[in-house]
């Protein structure tokens, strides 16, 4: 009975024709393709954010002449519209698996957003309205559970988590962008890029406790 092998040691070879087979089922589950094409699963994911974004323009201003609110407020919504339905997409192609254009992608969508915010912001008292906080966390429910569910045909990548979690975030925070009056610096960071954060941490822990589908890149 030959001796316990310590805890980390280099276990030992399998035999040839076992490698074999093991190589080509690792081989034959990595290459499998999705069960639907990435692109399907994109726009699906597109269409949801702008009927989204069209309800609760509608729903939070029903009783608000759109005509009234500021040309600024409606840039930055749009383009934080954008920054999701750009990112949305992206996240969902079948990327390399070692290429960092997701990682890139990322940090470019976190920055667009952060640098939107920072431009609108006003120094002025602290206004502690949570309702924003609440509204952006339920308008975020819908985007990023249909991101889960679409990132399942792929192989789990931190990065095409956070990608997803950004996009459903970004049109939460654009419909809110329009309803909010209160630009003060604190109610922003609180109120509004909090909650985007909780979405994007929400959705990468969401992605790792999912049953991955596919571990096609």
């Amino acid at each position: 009975m030959s001796a316990p092998k310590p805890f980390g040691s280099t276990p030992s070879s399998l035999p040839p024709a076992m490698e074999a087979r093991l190589s080509a089922a690792l081989e034959a589950e990595l290459g499998k393709p999705p069960s639907a094409p990435w692109w399907r699963d994109a726009l699906l994911f597109v269409a949801i954010l702008l009927v989204l974004f069209v309800v609760g323009i509608s729903v939070f201003h029903r009783n608000i002449a759109l005509g009234e609110v500021e040309l600024r407020f409606w840039v930055q919504a749009l383009g934080l519209l954008g920054v999701a339905v750009v990112g949305g997409v992206a996240a969902l192609a079948p990327w390399p698996q070692r290429s960092r254009r997701p990682v890139l992608l990322a940090g470019l969508l976190g920055g667009m957003v952060l640098v939107t915010q920072a431009f609108s912001m006003e120094l002025s008292a602290f206004t502690p309205r949570l309702g924003c906080f609440v509204w952006e966390l339920v308008c975020s429910v819908i985007p990023a559970a249909l991101a889960v569910l679409a990132a399942r045909q792929h192989a789990p990548r931190l990065a095409r988590a956070m990608v997803l979690g950004w996009a459903a975030g970004s049109m939460s925070l654009a419909v809110m962008q329009l309803k909010c009056p209160h630009r003060d610096v604190g109610h922003v960071l609180l109120c509004h890029l909090v909650p985007l954060g909780l979405v994007v941490a929400a959705t990468v822990l969401a992605r790792r406790l999912v049953r991955t589908k596919s571990y096609a890149p």
